[in-house]
């Protein structure tokens, strides 16, 4: 993430949230920074740290950075989900079409699910396995939340339609291995 970007961000949920704020305890003792928050929510998701992991690091305890975490995508989501967590538009899908097409090779491939797979490595010990039981699949339940599957999935999202060897497809797709159900918006490898 740039500096800048980073920066906005702090500023933003500083200036917005009163959890971002600094604040003296009864000690007079000054609670952490927004930097200090955002630093620690930047570092959970960048590289998967466990929320105790960064007790030397940072000198925040498990719970303070797992608040963090917490406000951090709240407060994010409230501020710029009118901008940036929007459904996409016809435009946004067929920018998504350009870049797997540049990149893989793909016409109208959306997406490679194989590819979403999160590090599960630091999971919070009360989610672990909460995916993984018989008969689940985390990739799914990941994807049935997003509002570009979703409208896929059920044809009524925006046309993006393409041409494939002279053939018209409607729906981009998203590549898929033998595992997955069949679904219009899966090619199967």
């Amino acid at each position: 993430m740039r500096k800048n970007l980073f920066m906005r961000l702090v500023g933003d949920l500083e200036m917005n949230y009163p959890y971002f704020q600094t604040t003296f305890d009864a000690t007079n003792q000054r609670s952490f920074s927004a930097l200090q928050k955002c630093t620690s929510t930047i570092h959970q998701f960048a590289k998967s740290y466990n929320t105790y992991s960064l007790d030397e690091y940072l000198n925040m305890s498990e719970r303070t950075s797992r608040e963090a975490l917490k406000n951090f995508c709240y407060g994010v989501v409230q501020m710029y989900k009118a901008e940036y967590l929007r459904r996409p538009t016809s435009t946004d899908i067929y920018l998504l079409y350009e870049a797997h097409e540049a990149r893989h090779g793909f016409r109208g491939m959306l997406g490679s699910i194989d590819c979403t797979h999160w590090n599960r490595r630091n999971c919070p010990t009360k989610l672990r396995d909460q995916y993984m039981r018989a008969g689940s699949n985390n990739d799914l339940k990941v994807l049935y939340q997003s509002p570009l599957f979703n409208e896929k999935y059920h044809g009524t999202g925006p046309d993006c339609s393409f041409y494939l060897n002279d053939e018209h497809y409607k729906h981009g797709y998203y590549l898929a291995d033998e595992i997955y159900p069949s679904c219009i918006v899966f090619v199967k490898l």
